[in-house]
């Protein structure tokens, strides 16, 4: 056998346990792993049971490993020109093997296939279905948009009570400016002793604020608790008790935080994008436009009807004078519809609510006058002091 070219290899022989493991340092040449190996019926080799493997080392030893008479044998080949040789001119009974596990000399250099890349492809059936999905959840949305909008605010945004009126007086301030404040004390103390016989044990402090508006004859809300009552309201109330119908049916609009939620709706996502932001000066910004004239919904108007009517009749204030207020205000409302602008949309279907709710209120009720001389409150509103403040006055709230 010849030696001209000696290629070392490293034989691992696994003994029985008994006797340890033994390594065998075997000098082989080129000739002897092409040929020798080249041999099928070759016993002291087994090509047909050898396995190939290569190592994860750094000179990717290839190993071949047989089982005979004497027990298990490996073989380590570390040198790569036998490795490249053996490649070239593999023994048939380890040719698949050694394709397998080794890349062969011109597929290194090959230049590695394109991958083909499908592109989907939809036919315009399923174009014209997905279409019509997008336009059926752009009519929902837009149907549902104030309730999404009221919805958003009330859950996502997580507003609390405190945070409503600290965004309340800054909605205020930024209306300021654009509103003329009456400030005479005895129509202030007026609207202040009603509103804390009204609202005990409520969780909102209110502010009533008169302005001098003769052409509006509602109160307009401001989200929290701040209510701005028009000149032109108080001049077509005739009572107390009247008055303490309107202010009553403002609350309980409040307690049911139904501003907040159409007032917002109104302004759109970026109040309520504000508000998740907790940015309550841009929110007020985005809110003041529409609290002046603001028009609320008719059915969240008449579920705060009928608390305020039984808080009315609770506290011995006869009910009856605010439908009477209503009616006359209806019949405003028909004749000059400009200058009856109202925030309640009054309709003969809500007078005849409050009716039916009267109607069921048990028999015997006992109502107390008010002891307010509404003819002074009448002729304090011509004279009262009106001005267009430059610097803002902090509404007053009442607990």
């Amino acid at each position: 056998m010849s030696f001209e070219k000696p290629y070392y290899f490293v034989a691992m022989v696994f003994s029985p346990l008994w006797e340890g493991p033994k390594w065998l340092e075997v000098a082989l040449d080129a000739n002897f792993a092409s040929i020798r190996l080249d041999a099928d019926q070759s016993k002291r080799f087994g090509l047909a049971q050898m396995q190939l493997t290569v190592a994860n080392d750094q000179q990717k030893t290839w190993y071949l490993a047989w089982r005979d008479e004497m027990g298990k044998w490996a073989i380590g080949i570390h040198d790569t020109a036998l490795q490249k040789q053996l490649q070239r001119t593999p023994p048939p009974a380890l040719a698949s093997q050694l394709n397998a596990a080794t890349p062969s000399p011109e597929s290194k250099t090959a230049a590695p296939a394109t991958p083909k890349v499908s592109v989907p492809t939809i036919s315009s059936k399923s174009l014209g279905k997905v279409f019509f999905l997008l336009f059926v959840m752009l009519v929902l949305v837009l149907s549902f948009r104030d309730k999404l909008i009221r919805w958003a605010t009330m859950n996502f945004v997580g507003l609390d009570i405190n945070q409503e009126m600290k965004l309340g007086d800054l909605v205020y301030r930024s209306l300021y400016k654009d509103i003329k404040i009456i400030q005479d004390p005895f129509v202030q103390s007026v609207l202040d002793d009603a509103s804390r016989r009204l609202s005990r044990g409520a969780l909102y402090s209110y502010a009533w604020v008169v302005i001098n508006d003769d052409k509006a004859v509602e109160v307009d809300i401001i989200p929290g608790g701040i209510f701005l009552v028009p000149t032109g309201l108080l001049r077509r109330i005739n009572n107390m008790d009247e008055l303490y119908g309107v202010m009553a049916s403002r609350m309980l609009l409040v307690e049911q935080r139904t501003p907040i939620q159409e007032i917002v709706a109104a302004a759109g996502w970026t109040a309520v994008l504000d508000l998740y932001k907790r940015n309550y000066s841009a929110a007020a910004i985005q809110l003041a436009p529409f609290i002046k004239g603001f028009i609320f919904n008719q059915q969240t108007v008449m579920l705060a009807d009928r608390p305020a009517f039984v808080r009315l009749w609770i506290m011995n204030i006869d009910p009856n004078k605010w439908v009477e207020f209503l009616e006359r205000q209806a019949k405003w409302q028909k004749r000059d519809p400009i200058a009856s602008k109202t925030v309640h949309p009054i309709t003969l279907a809500r007078i005849a609510y409050l009716k039916e709710i009267d109607s069921r209120k048990p028999p015997g009720s006992k109502y107390i006058p008010s002891s307010c001389n509404w003819a002074e409150i009448e002729a304090r509103l011509p004279k009262v002091n009106v001005k267009k403040l430059n610097a803002v006055t902090p509404a007053s709230r009442s607990k």
